[in-house]
C-alpha cells in the first residue's frame, strides 16, 4: 500500500505487478490498471448580497454627462441581473418612514400583514426609523419589537431624523423653537401636536441646525437604534425631506454614504408654502426644487459640493398619491425599458408612513402622555398594497421588476 497526495487529498493505492523483464517491447505487455480518479470537492462560491444582483464586472459607461444629474433624463448604463437572467428591468425600492408618533396595533398590524405578503413574494424594503421611539424614556424592547413586526429577513434599517426635543437633548443640541404646524398667529413658536410619549418636535425642520449639530444628531440617532438591537445601514432620510448643503455635509460627516430625501416640488407643495411663510433661509426644500424631477435617477451630489449618493424619493409616497397614480409611475418606467438593451434598468421608488398606514392619531402638546388630540382616517398603505397586487397578478409586469433595498440600489446605480 502506498499513498499519493493530490491537491490536499490523500489517495491510497495498491501497487500493481511490475512488467517482467524480457525482450518484448512495452506495448505487448499488459498495461497496469489505471489509478482511480480522485473525487474533488465542489468549490464553494460566494453568494451575492442580493439574489437579484449578479456579481460580475460592470460595463464602463459615462453617467450624466455635462449637466446636473438630477435633471438628466433616465439612463440605462447599469449592468444588473434580474433573477439570474440578463434582461432589461425596472429596479424598485420600497420604504417606510417611521416618524416617531406612536406604534399603535392598528397601524402596526396592517404593516405586519404587508410584511407577510412581502416575504411570500420576495420583496425587501428599507425602514427609515426615527430614533425618537427610544429617546424619551420609553420601553425600548417593547417599541423595537413593534417595529420588527413589520420587517422580514433582508430588510434594511436606516436613519430617519425629525427634530424631536428628546432626540436633540440626547445629542447635546439646543432645540430651536420653530414649528411649521404652529401657524402665523404665534409666529410658529408653539407646536400644534405631540407624540404618544408627550414629546414635541416632529414639525421642527432640522435645517435649523449647523453641520456639526447635524453630525451629532445622526451619531446619536445611530447609537439609539443600535441600542434597540437594529443593524443600521449607511442610508439617511431627513424628516419632511428638508435639506441644504450644510445639512448634507453633516450627514456625510456622520458616516452616511447615501441620502434618500430628494423630492420633486409637486410632492411638497403644501410644505413649500409653509416654509416660505416661516421665512426660513435657506428654504428647506429649495435644493430639491431646483434639481429633482419625478423622473430623476440615482446620482452623486458632487455637482453641489457634497460627496453623497442621492436616491430620489420621486412623486410616489402613498401619502401624496393615489393607487392609480402609483400604477401610472410604473407604466412610465415600463415604457422606458421597452427599447432598452439587455441588462439595463431604470429606478423607481415607492413608500408610505407607518403612522398613516390606517389611522393617524395626534396627541395634545403640553399634556400628559397619550392625551388624544385627533384621530384621522388615512389608509395610505392600502394604495401601495393594491398597486403591488395588481402588478403581481400580471405576469408580464411582475417579470420585469426587481425589488431591492435602497442600500442595494446604490450599488447598482452609483457604487
Amino acid at each position: 500500500m502506498c499513498t499519493f497526495f493530490y491537491d490536499g487529498l490523500v489517495i491510497p493505492v495498491e501497487p500493481g505487478p511490475l512488467p517482467s523483464p524480457g525482450p518484448k517491447p512495452w506495448p505487448f505487455e499488459p498495461r497496469p490498471e489505471p489509478l482511480p480518479k480522485p473525487i474533488l470537492p465542489k468549490p464553494i462560491l460566494p453568494k451575492p448580497k442580493s439574489p437579484f444582483i449578479r456579481l460580475r464586472p460592470r460595463r464602463p459607461a459615462p453617467m450624466f454627462p455635462d449637466r446636473f444629474p438630477g435633471k438628466s433624463t433616465p439612463i440605462y448604463d447599469v449592468r444588473v441581473g434580474h433573477k439570474g437572467k440578463p434582461r432589461a428591468c425596472v429596479t424598485v425600492t420600497l420604504s417606510a418612514d417611521w416618524d416617531g408618533h406612536d406604534l399603535r396595533d392598528e397601524n402596526v398590524g396592517a404593516i405586519e400583514h404587508f410584511a407577510a405578503w412581502r416575504q411570500q413574494h420576495g420583496v425587501p424594503m428599507t425602514h427609515f426609523v426615527c430614533p425618537s421611539y427610544f429617546s424619551n424614556g420609553q420601553n425600548v424592547a417593547l417599541n423595537a419589537n413593534q417595529i420588527r413586526r413589520g420587517m422580514i429577513p433582508g430588510d434594511e434599517v436606516a436613519i430617519h431624523v425629525h427634530g424631536w426635543r428628546s432626540l436633540l437633548q440626547q445629542a447635546g443640541v439646543l432645540q430651536v423653537a420653530s414649528f411649521w404646524s404652529g401657524g402665523p398667529v404665534n409666529n410658529y413658536q408653539t407646536p400644534a401636536y405631540a407624540n404618544a410619549w408627550a414629546d414635541i418636535g416632529h414639525d421642527n425642520p432640522i435645517t435649523h441646525y449647523t453641520r456639526q449639530e447635524i453630525t451629532q444628531i445622526i451619531n446619536r440617532s445611530r447609537a439609539l437604534l443600535q441600542g434597540a438591537g437594529f443593524n443600521v445601514s449607511s442610508s439617511f432620510r431627513s424628516g419632511a425631506w428638508v435639506a441644504h448643503r450644510e445639512l448634507l455635509r453633516g450627514v456625510r460627516n456622520a458616516g452616511c454614504i447615501l441620502d434618500a430625501s430628494g423630492v420633486p416640488p409637486a410632492m411638497t407643495e403644501p410644505l413649500n408654502g409653509l416654509f416660505t411663510a416661516m421665512a426660513l433661509n435657506p428654504h428647506p426644500l429649495a435644493l430639491w426644487a431646483n434639481n429633482i424631477t419625478p423622473n430623476s435617477q440615482p446620482h452623486v451630489l458632487n455637482p453641489i459640493g457634497v460627496n453623497l449618493r442621492e436616491l430620489p424619493c420621486h412623486y410616489s409616497l402613498a401619502d401624496y398619491n393615489t393607487q392609480q397614480g402609483i400604477e401610472g409611475r410604473m407604466q412610465w418606467a415600463l415604457g422606458q425599458i421597452q427599447h432598452a438593451q439587455l441588462d439595463q434598468t431604470v429606478y423607481l421608488h415607492f413608500g408610505f408612513h407607518p403612522e398613516t398606514a390606517v389611522t393617524l392619531r395626534l396627541y395634545q402638546p403640553n399634556q400628559p402622555a397619550g392625551t388624544v388630540l385627533a384621530n384621522i382616517p388615512m389608509n395610505h398603505l392600502a394604495k401601495l398594497e393594491g398597486a403591488l397586487q395588481t402588478w403581481r397578478a400580471s405576469g408580464a409586469i411582475w417579470g420585469q421588476l426587481q425589488f431591492v433595498t435602497v442600500e442595494d440600489a446604490v450599488q447598482i446605480f452609483v457604487p
